[in-house]
């Protein structure tokens, strides 16, 4: 019995070192997301918490982002190494100041901006928000793209009256009934939904993607550095989100309960509402048939197009430049 009690010492004795000494050959990672941590964000935590990272040799760290444009900026600057961050804010810093970085994986095949109204204003579609007021963020993308989605839906943009209102205001501006309809993105509706119940109001939207007027959003990105030199660190990576991708729709729930460990001021509801939000953008029938991630040359070309139309940019900016889809897993 000693003998089998010095042996089991022994081996337990070894394994500790080993097991730290694993822990300490994973690549550490830091990860920025776009935004404060939302419902949204869960697939990304169920990864790190069920151990996808981890099978992937990864010791993540995630972050939360202070919008798209400044994640992109903390990438350039080399203080992150993957974010999740929208593909025009890639495109705007690649042409305007030279950043060399590409999405290797798509998360939002479809994009959210999308037009909020109450369900009382009698808006259902763009033709009917001529001579509306419609307040939207300065700055922010979805207002920015708006005269484009009025163009594309026959709609002529000075026939629209657009309100400048702060990102914060805009819901409460929309219940109060001050604007007609809002500028948000689509994730806007769970908690708009929470708040409008309490006065009777009935909020509802319509996406920019549905009508005439899609292009690709957010997904992960890296420096080109990055891909050549660590490509196989980027494989893992992308494998990782994937895997977390897929839980977090299969599982909810859980995904949302894990979510809750890390942030738990976020309510559970909500988190489930924007989990399946979520899914509609990532789980589009392009990424059905093609893969998780998926992005087409074509599709990527058309949303250089509408910001080289709608935002602006003064140099080159080619698809080639921009993504990759070589980490991805093959179908």
């Amino acid at each position: 019995m000693k003998r089998f009690i010095g042996i089991l010492l022994a081996v337990l004795g070894v394994a500790a070192p080993l097991a730290t000494a694993e822990a300490q050959t994973r690549d550490k990672v830091l990860f920025v997301l776009d935004w404060v941590v939302f419902g949204r964000h869960t697939p990304y935590f169920a990864a790190l918490e069920k151990g996808f990272f981890t099978a992937s040799n990864i010791d993540a760290t995630i972050q939360r982002g202070y919008g798209s444009a400044a994640t992109v900026k903390r990438l350039g600057a080399g203080q992150a190494d993957f974010i999740f961050a929208d593909f025009g804010a890639l495109v705007l810093a690649r042409a305007n100041e030279g950043l060399k970085a590409k999405m290797v994986a798509m998360g939002y095949g479809k994009n959210g901006h999308a037009v909020f109204y109450l369900e009382s204003s009698g808006i259902r579609t763009p033709k009917d928000l001529v001579g509306k007021r419609i307040a939207g963020a300065p700055g922010a993308s979805v207002t920015a793209l708006f005269p484009g989605f009025l163009r594309a839906n026959g709609v002529d943009p000075g026939s629209v009256r657009v309100i400048n209102v702060d990102a914060q205001a805009l819901n409460p501006v929309l219940l109060s009934k001050q604007a007609d309809a809002m500028l948000e993105f689509n994730f806007n509706q769970v908690g708009l939904e929470k708040q409008g119940a309490k006065d009777g109001l009935k909020p509802n939207h319509f996406m920019y993607a549905d009508h005439n007027f899609g292009f690709y959003a957010n997904g992960i990105i890296v420096r080109d550095e990055m891909i050549e030199q660590k490509p196989d660190l980027v494989r893992r990576f992308v494998d990782a989100v994937l895997k977390g991708y897929r839980f977090a729709f299969d599982n909810p729930a859980e995904s949302c309960t894990i979510l809750r460990k890390h942030h738990p001021d976020i309510d559970q509801d909500v988190c489930l509402g924007e989990v399946a939000l979520a899914k509609a953008l990532v789980m589009t029938p392009e990424a059905q048939q093609r893969g998780l991630g998926f992005m087409s040359r074509e599709r990527v070309q058309k949303t250089i197009d509408v910001l080289r139309e709608f935002m602006g940019f003064k140099g080159e900016a080619k698809p080639e430049d921009l993504y990759t889809t070589r980490f991805l897993p093959r179908q």
